[in-house]
């Protein structure tokens, strides 16, 4: 399937990989719960009215967790709606087994089983979900969500199959992302977005090929989001094996911007996104980016009670603590990773690293207010640290 343009097959996705192949079935599969719930009804619609002329196709629904007795299929690949993981113990179980267990991304479940709110490629990059209502009263709703398509060719018995799978951390982001994937303009933007953070794959994609998309609704368009379906996505991670992780530098570029003595700084991003966060979280990370050989939790406390103006006070240990706390949120709100700052055991000193963004720290300070975007500055001679 390697072709001039090695994406390709994302703009001919139901032709390329949900190919016709002579004397072969697509059985696609979604999960459901109790006797009717399904668990990603808007996706489940969305495949069945492009591959309703098909007459290679047939439709089954599996209710998740459970247990089935094995079964083989010959001469059928396979495409699953919603997480791997679910499908294991079902008749899929082998297809499941096969992506879940060779995917590079990790879904975080709970301890029980039921659905985590985060994806994480290795221990420096995890994507949170964030949800916008927790009452108990009302199911939980999410403004920012992450899906991932997966899409290989394996051995499941004697036979080579081509499995696919479209895994959202929640169901808004597995039915945004089948939304994209029916939609010719969308799935043209996504092969564009794909291409710009990988342009030269190194394998095949049957070979292994997994896409991770962050979606966003707006603030203003999540209550009648169903009505008119407005949403922004963009392409975070491109991987083609746990060797060959390509993700999108764009939100891991961040320049810090002091403003006053009393005004904190800005977090601004490559793309022109800014964040104003107050002067103590904004104290820490800098330290972190300029002095990172000193950032045991004594030298922190030290550091921050010399220059802060409200001091850590008698617990600054647990002071730091939520400091970090504190700034992983401001900095997941920014650049949708979580943890960015987090406590190292491996070194001999314990300490506080920062993982997975570039850091900049500009040479310029505003002594007022956060800046507007015309008047932001462009470091002179930064003081920088890849991590």
């Amino acid at each position: 399937m390697m072709t001039s343009d090695p994406y390709a097959w994302l703009t001919r996705f139901w032709d390329d990989v949900i190919a016709r192949r002579d004397d072969r079935r697509w059985l696609v599969a979604t999960l459901h719960d109790g006797h009717v719930w399904l668990r990603d009804p808007m996706a489940w619609s969305d495949v069945r009215h492009v591959l309703r002329p098909r007459s290679d196709v047939d439709f089954v629904h599996v209710r998740a967790w459970s247990t089935e007795p094995a079964k083989s299929y010959s001469n059928t690949d396979f495409f699953l709606i919603g997480r791997p993981k679910p499908y294991i113990g079902t008749r899929f179980m082998p297809q499941a087994h096969a992506l879940e267990s060779k995917a590079v991304a990790t879904f975080h479940d709970g301890p029980r089983g039921n659905p985590g709110k985060t994806v994480s490629y290795g221990p420096r990059i995890t994507f949170r979900q964030h949800e916008i209502e927790a009452s108990p009263e009302y199911p939980p709703r999410c403004d920012v969500d992450f899906g991932v398509l997966l899409y290989r060719e394996d051995k499941i018995g004697t036979e080579l199959c081509r499995l696919v799978a479209v895994a959202g951390v929640g169901q808004l982001a597995t039915s945004l992302l089948t939304r994209i994937l029916t939609d010719d303009v969308m799935r043209a933007s996504l092969k564009h977005q794909v291409a710009d953070i990988a342009p030269n794959p190194p394998v095949s994609p049957e070979q292994h090929t997994e896409v991770c998309v962050r979606f966003e609704i707006a603030e203003d368009d999540i209550e009648d989001f169903l009505d008119h379906g407005r949403f922004k996505f963009q392409v975070e991670v491109v991987a083609f094996g746990k060797g060959a992780v390509h993700t999108r530098r764009s939100e891991r570029e961040l320049t810090l911007v002091p403003y006053s003595a009393l005004e904190g700084g800005g977090i601004v991003r490559s793309d022109g996104n800014e964040l104003k966060v107050p002067r103590e979280r904004f104290l820490l990370l800098r330290r972190l980016v300029e002095a990172p050989e000193a950032s045991t939790t004594p030298e922190l406390c030290r550091y921050l009670a010399e220059t802060s103006n409200d001091p850590l006070g008698q617990a600054p240990a647990g002071r730091l603590s939520k400091l970090v706390h504190d700034l992983n949120k401001s900095l997941h709100r920014l650049t949708g990773i979580e943890h960015i700052v987090r406590f190292s055991k491996k070194s001999e000193d314990k300490c506080y690293v920062l993982g997975g963004v570039h850091a900049t720290v500009s040479s310029t300070v505003y002594g007022g207010p956060a800046p507007s975007r015309s008047r932001r500055p462009v470091p002179a001679t930064p003081t920088t640290r890849d991590v």
